[in-house]
This record gives C-alpha cells, sequence and structure tokens, in this order.
C-alpha cells in the first residue's frame, strides 16, 4: 500500500469515527433544565388509551393530560390525536407529576403532566402533543404552567424517580402487618408526617419511610385518627360535594279575578290552570280581564278557557243536485264519494250537476271512480 492509499484509509476512518460520535446528538434537544421544586407521584403501566388527552393505568387509575385539550369521538381529528398518545405511551411506564392542587378532576381523574424515559433524557407528552397540533393548549386552573413545559427534559427528579421505580420492581411488597397476629381483609397505611391514608400497594404508601409508618386495620381506625383517604388508591371513599339548593322563585301575587300570561307565549290562562304555574315569574304578564288580554294579542287557553274557543266555521255543503266534482286546478271531474275528492282544497271544488256539464267544461273523467 502507498503512501497516498494510506493517507485516504486513515482519511475514511477518521470520518466514520468522528460520524459515529456526533450520532447522540441527533436525539438530543440543547435544552437542559433542572427543576428541583417538582416530583413524580406516580409510575405505571399504561394499558389502555381513551382519546388524545386521557389513558388507563394497569391498576385501573384513569389518567387526564393536564392543561391540554384532544379532540372527542365526535370531533375531527380524534383518530389521529388517539393514535398519537398511543405511539407515545401505550404499553409504556409513565411518569406522572400529579396536580398538587386538586389531584383529580370532576370526574375522579388523576390530572398530570406525563414523562416517558427516552435515552437518558424524558419526554413531556403534554407538551410533545402541542407540539406535533394533536391537541390545543387549555390552561386549567392548577399547578402548572404550559409556558414552563420544555419538550425533552432531564430533570434531576425524573431521573430519580426511574431510579427508585427500578428498585421497587425488584423488592418484594413490603407486609406492614407480618407481627401481627389478627388477621385483616383490607390494610391501610399512613405516615406520621402526612394526614392521607393509602392502601398498602398504593405508590405513595411504599413510598413511606419505615420510621414514619402508621398501620390501621380498617378505615374507620384511620379516619378516627384524623387521617383522610388518598385521593388515588381510594378515588371511591371521596365524599360527593353537596350541591347547593336552588332556591324556588317567589310567587306572584295574582289579583282575583285575573288572568295571566308569558311574555314568551300568546296564551292566557286563569291563575289555576297548570300552565299558568309552569310561568316564570321574571317573564309573568298580569291582565285584569279577557279583553285586556285580547288587546294585547292574547288568545285564550284550551285547556282552562275551552269556552272562549271560536266555533270552527263549517264547510260549504254541496248542492243536492251535485253529482260530479272537479278542482279549479284541474282538468279531472270525479264521483263526489271518490277518494280524490277529499284531497280538493274547499275553496277550489267546482260542481256539476251533470256529466253532461262537466266534459262541456273542457275537464276529462278521473280513472279511478271513472264518472
Amino acid at each position: 500500500m502507498n503512501h497516498k492509499q494510506r493517507t485516504i484509509r486513515s482519511l475514511f476512518l477518521l470520518i466514520l469515527t468522528f460520524s459515529f460520535l456526533q450520532l447522540p446528538l441527533l436525539f438530543s434537544y440543547p435544552e437542559y433544565v433542572y427543576d428541583k421544586t417538582s416530583e413524580i407521584e406516580l409510575v405505571g403501566k399504561v394499558e389502555h388509551v381513551y382519546d388524545g388527552d386521557t389513558f388507563r393505568l394497569s391498576n385501573g387509575e384513569v389518567v387526564r393530560l393536564a392543561d391540554i385539550d384532544a379532540p372527542e369521538s365526535y370531533e375531527q381529528g380524534y383518530a389521529d390525536s388517539t393514535e398519537a398518545l398511543k405511539a407515545w405511551i401505550l404499553g409504556k411506564d409513565v411518569y406522572l407529576d400529579i396536580d398538587d392542587v386538586y389531584e383529580t378532576d370532576r370526574y375522579g381523574r388523576i390530572v398530570c403532566v406525563v414523562y416517558v424515559p427516552r435515552y437518558t433524557s424524558f419526554i413531556n407528552i403534554n407538551k410533545a402533543l402541542l407540539q406535533s397540533k394533536h391537541a390545543v393548549e387549555s390552561d386549567f386552573s392548577n399547578e402548572f404552567d404550559p409556558d414552563d413545559w420544555r419538550y425533552i427534559n432531564h430533570y434531576t427528579y425524573l431521573k430519580q424517580a426511574r431510579e427508585e421505580h427500578n428498585q421497587l420492581e425488584e423488592e418484594p411488597p413490603r407486609d406492614y402487618f407480618e407481627e401481627s397476629s389478627t388477621p385483616t381483609i383490607t390494610r391501610f397505611v399512613a405516615s406520621s408526617k402526612s394526614n392521607k391514608y393509602h392502601t398498602s400497594t398504593c405508590y405513595h404508601a411504599k413510598r413511606i419511610n419505615q420510621e414514619n409508618i402508621r398501620a390501621f386495620s380498617s378505615q374507620t381506625q384511620a379516619e378516627n385518627e384524623g387521617y383522610t383517604p388518598c385521593k388515588i388508591c381510594l378515588s371511591h371513599l371521596q365524599p360527593e360535594p353537596t350541591p347547593e339548593p336552588i332556591p324556588d322563585p317567589e310567587p306572584v301575587p295574582i289579583p282575583s279575578g285575573s288572568y295571566v300570561g308569558s311574555k314568551l307565549s300568546n296564551k292566557y290562562h286563569k291563575p289555576s290552570c297548570v300552565w299558568a304555574k309552569k310561568i316564570n315569574p321574571d317573564n309573568m304578564r298580569i291582565f285584569s280581564s279577557k279583553s285586556e288580554a285580547e288587546s294585547a294579542d292574547y288568545v285564550p287557553c284550551k285547556v282552562c278557557l275551552p269556552e272562549l274557543q271560536p266555533e270552527p266555521e263549517p264547510e260549504p255543503e254541496p248542492e243536492p243536485t251535485t253529482q260530479y266534482v272537479a278542482s279549479k286546478n284541474s282538468e279531472v271531474f270525479h264521483h263526489t264519494w271518490c277518494s280524490y275528492v277529499d284531497q280538493i282544497l274547499a275553496s277550489n271544488k267546482i260542481y256539476f250537476s251533470s256529466r253532461e256539464a262537466a266534459v262541456n267544461s273542457g275537464r276529462r273523467p278521473c280513472s279511478r271512480c271513472n264518472p
């Protein structure tokens, strides 16, 4: 191998080595933010994705991504946003930063920012869906601010959460009642430094320091000690908010002998009428007499004032000598008993005393009744 060939080979190997060294940069971003104030409260595997902003963990908990909105099942873009979220998280471990203000929404879903590991960093899924246009920002009242989110994250607390999760996966489950001789059906634990109690399988229970653990054989025992249920593992025990009673509207005094109507209707009624009692007081009009109501273009109610309904005008009787009928707008004449006659308006009917008269008018006989 001559000098020129050796030079070309060395140059090729140098370029190849440099390319391999630069390869990790293709999978990273220059945003390295360290935040020691946040924390990961829950780690779990995604079992099912409902849509572009809601999914279920393998432990049954339903999670709602904070401060974003994806299309509903009846809206355009639903399938795309759902598939996008599936591609990010389905079947994977996710790290949840749960809202410290409310923890759950009104449907009992955990509200949080979701992270998934990627090499040595973590992807903020809420931010990723916004960037890919599969969701829109909807900044609700909680601890999060979408303006502070980063797509790629190297938070210290995320790395610590991954290490703790890996350790918990390897450790056997703790038995907080291993020294108790009394068998229990449901086991609950709490920390002496908190006011929440949990099931022994709750993620928060596993993070309690052994020196601070308090064990309870029943929920009553825990609550008698001043502890309240965890909103994650015991969400079904959360009391339903008591709705404020809606006060009944104050009745409007109606003078005796008067009639009432609604601003949203053209009927007037007796005060005792079932329809009068349904009128909103804000929309009620009171009339001292029937004539006053009718002068305001109101008509009597057919339920409470049937005696005031106008008699229907009788249809004109055909002349006794009538044998055939036709329409002003038709070239066909019929017997008076023909079914087509019932479809002719009374104002358009023409009567003939003979068949000859009908034919002389330029009309032809009906093919059904054959006059």
